[in-house]
């Protein structure tokens, strides 16, 4: 009968343990997944970006009906003389219909302009009208049933282009489409105009009034409401269409104390109609709050004090404008020319009209990118923070993506990022995520892109950085991954 020695039974457990225990670590370091990632060197620049939806533009104004050729040589003519730019203003003068209803040729037009500028990239603000020459009375139909009838009449067309169809201006009266000088402006018959349209645009494309007081008389609400009904839908109430999707256009923008009668010089009470315009800074602070979900733009106009490059700025900013006209006023525009910024980032030495046009609307800063490993090993957070230094939001759905690429295979991966780039109004950071399944990603080192686009024509939308850009975005950094 053999014998086992108390110590030669601790020696075999503690073998046992040593085994039990170098399987458990290779099993451990098999399925754990190693990651190392290195940023890439983030700055801004002063580069001018020519993306969608925000910038100077031009108008261009067509008479219907014309003859085909003249159209065609004229649609062709203004679209290669705004090469350049991304939007544009489309006038369409209806008031060789008047007395009556849009005929076949004339919708047919309507229907080939939308279409040569949608085809060439370009994102439309529409402006139907009557006059051009400040005779709005003698120019429009002699009663509201036939402008209704229009509407009804150009609606469907309209929302064939709503991909390239931004904003709708005006209720398709007044001197130049601009809502004064008209017996069409009473209340009833404006709310009337009004929502018509809204009823029969679809809601992608916002409409826009002239000034804060329409916008209160128009929609029923004193003060820009909380919470307010971005974005709508066809899913949601009428009143809550109107509301979302309308913005003003101010075409005597810092044209003086009360920008040409935009404003007004006494200030609101509760007692006051909704048709009462408030002072400058009360008309201010209202589209501060209102214009961070529904677009601002215009004209500047008549050299004043007011469109100082400065106080142009401040303004600008306050009303988160993203959309000025290129061509008016020209000595506005020339005396911003004229203006040195002297500022402590990138745009010191810019002239101020080159720091307003990078500015207007939207204006992306890739800042910093990061990735960290999380608890369970197999998975890690990847993060962009970015600055919007524009003077407003997008107002447009931007998707974020990141887009893995390994270096000897060129397999890509591509993850989306959470969150709302329109909820990133001007001068703000947020930050944005994706989660990596590191599992899934052959080991290997990869190029990290970031990327957003429009989802209008797959447009990718440009950063104000040094980054290198490529097919698949910008370089963000590099990450390698171990097994």
């Amino acid at each position: 009968m053999k014998r086992f020695f108390p110590g030669r039974v601790l020696i075999c457990i503690i073998s046992a343990i040593l085994i039990l225990a170098a399987g458990a670590f290779a099993i451990l370091h098999h399925l754990t997944v190693f990651v190392s990632y290195t940023p890439n060197p983030c700055q801004e620049t002063s580069a001018p970006l020519a993306n969608p939806y925000r910038g100077f533009y031009h108008i261009r104004g067509y008479y219907l009906p014309l003859e085909d050729q003249t159209l065609e040589q004229t649609l062709s003519d203004h679209i290669q003389w705004d090469a350049s730019y991304q939007l544009v203003q489309i006038q369409i003068n209806l008031r060789s219909y008047r007395s009556g209803d849009i005929d076949e040729n004339g919708l047919s037009q309507l229907n080939r302009i939308f279409a040569a500028w949608g085809e060439a990239h370009k994102q439309m603000i529409v402006r139907f009208l009557y006059d051009w020459d400040g005779n709005a009375a003698q120019s429009e139909p002699d009663n509201v049933e036939q402008i209704l009838r229009h509407i009804e009449q150009v609606a469907p067309i309209v929302n064939a282009h709503a991909d390239h169809i931004y904003i709708l201006q005006g209720i398709f009266v007044g001197n130049c489409g601009e809502m004064h000088s008209t017996p069409y402006m009473d209340e009833p018959v404006m709310r009337r105009l009004l929502s018509r349209l809204s009823e029969l645009i679809t809601p992608s494309i916002f409409l826009s009034v002239r000034t804060p007081a329409q916008w209160r008389t128009a929609t029923g609400y004193r003060q820009v409401p909380d919470p307010f009904p971005a974005f709508p839908t066809s899913q949601d109430t009428p009143s809550q269409i109107l509301a979302g999707r309308l913005g003003l256009f101010n075409d005597g923008m810092l044209g003086s104390d009360i920008d040409v009668g935009t404003y007004g010089y006494t200030a609101l009470s509760d007692s006051s109609p909704l048709t009462a315009k408030g002072t400058r800074e009360e008309e201010l602070q209202f589209q501060s709050a209102l214009c961070r979900y529904v677009p601002n733009g215009g004209e500047v106009v008549l050299d004043n004090p007011y469109n100082d490059l400065p106080a142009a700025v401040s303004d600008l900013t306050r009303m988160n404008v993203s959309y000025l006209n290129a061509a008016h006023d020209g000595a506005v525009l020339d005396k911003w020319r004229a203006y040195t910024c002297h500022t402590d980032d990138c745009f010191d030495g810019c002239s101020g009209y080159d720091y307003i046009a990078a500015r207007l609307g939207y204006r992306y800063v890739l800042q910093s990118s990061d990735v960290t490993k999380k608890n369970d090993k197999n998975t890690a957070e990847l993060s962009v923070t970015l600055k919007n230094a524009g003077f407003s939001g997008s107002l447009k759905q931007f998707p974020m993506e990141i887009t893995l690429q390994e270096s000897d295979t060129g397999e890509t991966f591509s993850f989306p990022l959470e969150g709302d780039l329109r909820l990133l109004w001007g001068g703000e950071t947020g930050a944005y995520t994706c989660t990596l399944p590191l599992k899934e990603l052959p080991e290997g080192h990869y190029s990290v892109y970031f990327s957003l686009k429009d989802p209008a024509d797959q447009q990718q939308i440009l950063l104000a950085n040094n980054l290198q850009q490529t097919s698949l975005g910008y370089a963000a950094g590099t990450l390698t991954v171990e097994k």
